[in-house]
Order: structure tokens, then sequence, then C-alpha cells
């Protein structure tokens, strides 16, 4: 099977620009300079005492978008895409809660 690169970024400006008409942003902020996917998460939204990117609650969403994200991929729809990245301000707490679900970690190489 076939894994993504997924990185978890506390700041999606650490992204070279050339690889981002290659990537998928996931991200509370608004940024779409040059991305292949922008998917905007507002904690409005998330419904959830904290942010869409908190590591301690946010997991479920993340977990769908993620495995949504994956099935485009393979499925070969919308932009095609190489890469994904997570911006939060817990980059460290996000990429440990993701490494413990099976199934993002089946699908995606953590970066």
């Amino acid at each position: 099977m076939t894994q993504l690169s997924l990185y978890v970024l506390s700041d999606s400006y650490e992204w070279a620009e050339d690889l981002r008409q290659d990537s998928v942003l996931i991200s509370e902020k608004l940024n779409s300079s040059n991305w292949a996917k922008v998917v905007y998460l507002s904690p409005q939204q998330a419904e959830k005492k904290h942010g869409i990117t908190c590591a301690c609650c946010s997991r479920g969403e993340l977990v769908t978008l993620l495995s949504n994200l994956y099935l485009d991929h393979v499925l070969g729809r919308g932009n095609a895409f190489k890469y994904v990245l997570v911006e939060g301000e817990n980059s460290k707490g996000i990429k440990e809660e993701l490494r413990q679900d099976p199934l993002v970690s089946a699908r995606y190489n953590f970066l």
C-alpha cells in the first residue's frame, strides 16, 4: 500500500514554495498561496473546547479528514498531491495523537 508523506508543522511558512503545488494544507489559518488544496477548519466548526488542531480534542475530525484525503488521492479525485501538512500550535502533540491511530499510521509516513 502506498503511503503519503505527512508533516505536522507549527507554521506552514516553513514549507518550501516549490513544494506547495504538490501539497495539501490543513490549517485553522486562512492561507491559500499556491497549495494543491487548502482545508480550512475553524475552531467553531469543531464545536469543541479547543481549536481543531488541539491534540486533546481534535483527533476524530483530523483522522476523518486524513482518511478522506487518502481516498481522494488513491481514487484520483481532485488535484493531485504528494504531501499533506497539518498546521497547528502543538505540532508535537498532534503528531503523537495521529500516530496512535492505526489507519493514519498505515496510510501516512510521518516526517
